[in-house]
């Protein structure tokens, strides 16, 4: 899963959105399939909003930053230390690069996240 996704941000990096998204798109069923993210599953669910924008489709690649920024904060509650809480989400560069992309389209798309 972890693979598939590099290949997902690999093609992304290339400009190569549509072949992004398709890998993006399975590495999220298989990581569905397992009924759990685990270990870079916030790294899958930011490469499929990458792709999903960079194809076009600014609906889906909404919803998918939604879901997945809400995710991120209920795994950030469960965090008691709050240094602890803040390096999750400040040092993780897929925590904090999800964290921005939800700040930023709020401002350009007020439907884009709650």
């Amino acid at each position: 899963m972890a693979a598939t996704v590099t290949l997902a941000a690999a093609l992304l990096a290339q400009g190569r959105a549509a072949e992004a998204l398709v890998a993006a798109e399975e590495a999220m069923k298989q990581y569905e399939a397992l009924g759990a993210f685990g270990f870079r599953g916030a790294y899958a669910r930011l490469v499929h909003v990458e792709a999903l924008e960079a194809t076009g489709d600014h609906a889906k690649a909404s919803q998918a930053l939604s879901a997945a920024r809400d995710r991120l904060l209920i795994q950030t509650a469960k965090i008691g230390d709050l240094a602890l809480r803040r390096g999750f989400l400040e040092d993780l560069p897929e925590n904090a690069r999800t964290l921005a992309l939800a700040r930023q389209w709020s401002g350009e798309r007020s439907t884009a996240v709650p």
